[in-house]
């Protein structure tokens, strides 16, 4: 709509949520999930189609759950290679959260205590690069940072690292490698 109730009156007459035009397709997608995650935990629905925490969107687990415990961050920008990963990645037995950018990489670690971030390099505001470097001057726990880009030239493997990334899988990314990766830096619980 394009009023604006306060919280509490909005609710009283059965407001869940509201957004104020122009509506951003991000925005109305988040609103949506948040909405049909409370009604869906409200009738004991196991199976809430997405929750989002500031930014962080929660995927699903798939089928049969997750059969490794690391904690994932992706951080993609491109909604059809979010989902390439995280199909990629469910696959391979991992479960992972995303966002879109390097600010919303930095919120999600104050956040949860995610071990792996599948950092892609080029994104807005701020991109890969700028963010492993934020992480590596503000973390002391090991976060285990792996590079995720269609840069391929001799030297880009070094730029990632040179940034404080600990790994390089290069786009399109291939389950043999991804998986190679992975396996380095899975924390042993």
């Amino acid at each position: 709509t394009n009023s604006n109730p306060s919280g509490d009156a909005g609710r009283s007459v059965g407001i869940e949520e509201y957004l104020l035009k122009p509506v951003k397709q991000s925005k109305l997608h988040d609103s949506i999930a948040l909405v049909m995650s409370r009604v869906s935990t409200s009738q004991g629905n196991r199976s809430a189609p997405v929750s989002i925490r500031q930014g962080i969107r929660q995927a699903p687990l798939m089928t049969g759950g997750a059969r490794h415990a690391a904690r994932i961050l992706l951080a993609e920008d491109n909604v059809i290679n979010q989902k390439v990963a995280l199909r990629l990645l469910a696959k391979l037995g991992y479960h992972a959260d995303t966002v879109a950018n390097g600010c919303e990489v930095l919120e999600a670690l104050k956040l949860i205590p995610y071990d792996i971030i599948l950092m892609d390099c080029q994104m807005p505001e701020l991109d890969g690069y700028q963010a492993t470097q934020r992480i590596r001057a503000d973390y002391t726990r090991p976060i285990h940072v792996i590079a995720m880009t269609a840069h391929v030239m001799e030297g880009d493997r070094q730029k990632c690292l040179d940034a404080g990334m600990d790994d390089y899988v290069a786009k399109p990314v291939f389950a043999k490698e991804l998986e190679e990766a992975l396996g380095r830096w899975q924390p042993r619980r």
